[in-house]
């Protein structure tokens, strides 16, 4: 009885984990903006003409504290999964400057990303090739998997 309650409680988790990661899916979180006299928005269009990219924004908030005065972290929720994947393919732009665009994660995934990136560090100090994706790192070629908990699920096949 006992066990049949915690599968249910668990599968419940998971189930609601999967309802917020829907919710933030069409989300970024744009880090070190730049937040002047004209606000927040301002900032973010900023960074979206240096991308060249027209999107709809059908929110923008500044979240979190920013450590200097005038910047901050902004969370962007935009009007679908294309825009999101046309900012995300063109963040690259940005590389050299300060600005971030990342997904909105939630805490759990979060979680996953540090326990992610500490691991490629400690695989790259070992002289390995580390690649990192989304809750996944390839080593060598060898892709390994992190599950819902954080939890290794997987070493798969190579790379090509």
């Amino acid at each position: 009885m006992r066990e049949e309650e915690g599968r249910r409680i668990r599968e419940l988790e998971i189930k609601l984990d999967k309802k917020e990661r829907e919710g933030r899916r069409n989300n970024v979180v744009v880090r070190e903006v730049e937040i002047g006299e004209k606000g927040v928005e301002e900032g973010v269009n900023k960074i979206w003409r240096r991308l060249e990219l027209e999107v709809e924004m059908r929110e923008v908030k500044r979240i979190g504290k920013g450590r200097k005065e005038g910047e901050g972290m902004v969370l962007v929720k935009l009007g679908n999964w294309e825009e999101k994947r046309k900012v995300m393919e063109l963040k690259k732009k940005l590389r050299g400057k300060k600005e971030r665009i990342e997904d909105d994660l939630t805490v759990e995934e979060r979680k996953t990303k540090w326990r992610t990136e500490r691991e490629v560090e400690a695989e790259r100090r070992r002289g390995k090739r580390v690649q990192m994706g989304y809750m996944k790192m390839w080593v060598d070629g060898r892709m390994q998997r992190w599950g819902e908990m954080g939890e290794v699920v997987g070493v798969e096949g190579k790379l090509k």
